[in-house]
């Protein structure tokens, strides 16, 4: 996928630089982004006559910020990109140094649009899940290349104490493009595994504060369709189900975090439990309420969310939302305290949507809604001060925390800037 050597040392730069930060980034517009190669082949060719080079913070931005803006991502996207990047085909690589005081393992975690690739030159991936793989001919190379408007991907590596050199390739080829690098230290296969997600280069907080639910717990009602009723199609069609339909509860549950036993679905936290009243093999038509008081330790601003397969809402009694930060659905909808989609209308995750929304210390009545019209069920509601990774709102929830270092970059001699 990559070059075995790039044509120009990023790492050691001598042309005019503009901008700051650990990262070093050159791009090229209008080059051929039939595929990932295609851009890797662009780039290795027209680096040696580019002129300027870019250094940013965070690898964390859209390719154009004026365009969707609540697509991909697993933590907040909100760096734009100071080199030109286009809605159409244009491909950047990225690179900075990484050091460690000791030997350790990291996952990378990468939400893209379209293709990126990840390489820490002369270390060996580990393992790669969810959309991505390793390239079958570079072992050191993981890279995702299929069209999604959030291809993710996550990687494990064993780095070792002192310099490693980490590049990553963007390439979009119409449309939207965005990407995101997070990492974590141990070994991880999903999104949700661990909250300790951080941008490299992040520095702790001396604390955060956590949401979460009370010690009640979550209250959970199933309701499946009645015999002979017309079978739902809308997320209003279930708050249109009698309460005679057929139902099973759960009291006490400590958080939200669902399958149907019978089928596969895009989880994105670990262990999901099985649904109350759920059968062998899948089930269609039914619908999931869950009730609990979200317990807030300190006034901010939180981004809240719920992860579905199907039709769902959230809702935050009297408390309006700011606005939709992820909508993988591409036509979620605000209105006033509730957020809410049906399902997806282009590839990618199911009906992921998360809200900013701010927040007094205090508690909360919190509603989520979910109606399953066919197909895999998948079901988790999730947490997070702004800006960080969430958690799944657990009972005995809603707790301040040390923050800590995401993984540390090394910051570039200073050039002259432009």
């Amino acid at each position: 996928m990559l070059p075995e050597k790039w044509s120009v040392d990023l790492s050691s730069w001598n042309k005019d630089i503009t901008g700051a930060g650990p990262w070093t980034v050159v791009n090229t517009i209008g080059l051929d982004a039939f595929s990932i190669w295609t851009v890797a082949n662009g780039l290795q060719e027209e680096m040696p006559a580019m002129p300027l080079a870019y250094r940013m913070h965070w690898m964390n931005y859209r390719v154009e910020p004026t365009r969707n803006k609540t697509a991909g991502g697993w933590v907040q996207i909100s760096n734009n990109p100071r080199f030109p990047m286009v809605t159409g085909p244009c491909g950047a690589l990225h690179v900075a140094k990484v050091k460690l005081d000791k030997l350790g393992t990291w996952s990378i975690n990468v939400h893209c649009d379209d293709y990126s690739a990840v390489r820490f030159p002369g270390h060996k991936w580990k393992s790669v899940t969810g959309l991505g793989g390793i390239d079958p001919l570079d072992p050191e190379t993981m890279y995702f290349e299929c069209e999604s408007g959030d291809g993710h991907m996550i990687g494990v590596i064993d780095l070792p104490a002192g310099e490693s050199t980490v590049e990553v390739l963007l390439g979009n080829r119409l449309f939207d493009g965005m990407i995101q690098m997070l990492a974590a230290p141990g070994e991880h296969t999903v999104d949700g595994s661990t909250d300790q997600w951080r941008l490299p280069g992040h520095k702790a907080k001396s604390d955060i504060a956590w949401p979460g639910v009370s010690s009640k717990g979550w209250a959970v009602v199933r309701k499946n369709l009645p015999a002979g009723a017309k079978k739902m199609e809308k997320l209003m069609d279930g708050m249109a189900l009698p309460e005679s339909a057929p139902a099973a509860t759960a009291e006490g549950v400590e958080k939200i975090n669902y399958i149907d036993s019978g089928s596969v679905s895009d989880i994105e936290f670990p262990n999901p439990a099985e649904l109350p009243g759920d059968e062998p093999g899948a089930q269609d038509q039914f619908l999931v309420m869950a009730q609990a008081e979200l317990v807030v330790p300190r006034d901010g601003l939180y981004h809240i969310g719920i992860h579905s397969d199907n039709r769902s809402a959230l809702r935050i009694a009297d408390q309006p939302w700011l606005r939709l930060l992820r909508d993988s659905t591409y036509h979620a909808k605000i209105e006033g305290d509730t957020m809410h989609s049906e399902d997806a209308e282009f590839m990618g995750t199911a009906c992921q949507l998360v809200g900013e929304i701010e927040l007094k210390k205090g508690n909360y009545t919190m509603e989520a809604f979910y109606v399953n019209i066919n197909g895999p069920t998948v079901l988790s509601v999730f947490g997070a001060p702004a800006g960080y990774a969430p958690r799944l709102l657990a009972k005995n929830g809603g707790k301040i925390e040390p923050d800590i270092d995401g993984l540390p970059l090394v910051m570039p001699a200073a050039a002259a800037a432009k």
